[in-house]
């Protein structure tokens, strides 16, 4: 009960949610990016929260993962740990990760409101899609970086996302 997990488990189990909630929303990391936080740490202890969950709460069928924004604080790894929370639904199955860069209101570290409602409203069209059977899937999910490189000329940089993403 020491713990914010402890105290989401009660709460949980209290109001019954513990064993059906279906669906988790992570947002977390940001002090690990600035206090330079061991990437290998930070998935170490991801992956012990996980199984956590899935212990503790067994109706969560999925991870929503929102992954670290470009901060405006200096950070020797920030860009490392951004880069494992996208990388988190290729290593877990039962993970999506949504990216906030380019979400509005951002001052580089907080969001305004607009941030978060413009967050809220991406969350809920990937948990439309995978809960309620939504067809509006056009460039749901977040762009997934593959392949970036120089053009011959080495005057511009190409990058290449997945299922060739248009909007960004």
């Amino acid at each position: 009960p020491n713990t914010f997990y402890g105290q989401l488990l009660i709460k949980s189990n209290f109001a019954k949610l513990a064993a059906t909630a279906p669906i988790f929303i992570w947002r977390q990391g940001e002090a690990e990016a600035v206090f330079s936080t061991d990437v290998a740490l930070y998935q170490r202890n991801f992956e012990k929260f996980r199984a956590n969950l899935k212990e503790d709460f067994a109706g969560i069928k999925k991870m929503y993962v929102v992954q670290n924004n470009i901060l405006m604080l200096e950070s020797n790894n920030a860009s490392e740990l951004r880069d494992f929370q996208r990388r988190t639904k290729t290593l877990y199955a039962d993970v999506e990760a949504i990216s906030t860069v380019g979400a509005t209101g951002y001052d580089g570290l907080h969001y305004l409101p607009d941030g978060h409602r413009q967050t809220g409203f991406e969350l809920a069209r990937l948990v439309s899609r995978d809960f309620y059977w939504s067809t509006d899937g056009y460039e749901i999910n977040s762009p997934d970086i593959k392949k970036a490189f120089f053009t011959a000329n080495k005057d511009s940089v190409i990058l290449v996302f997945d299922n060739n993403f248009v909007q960004m």
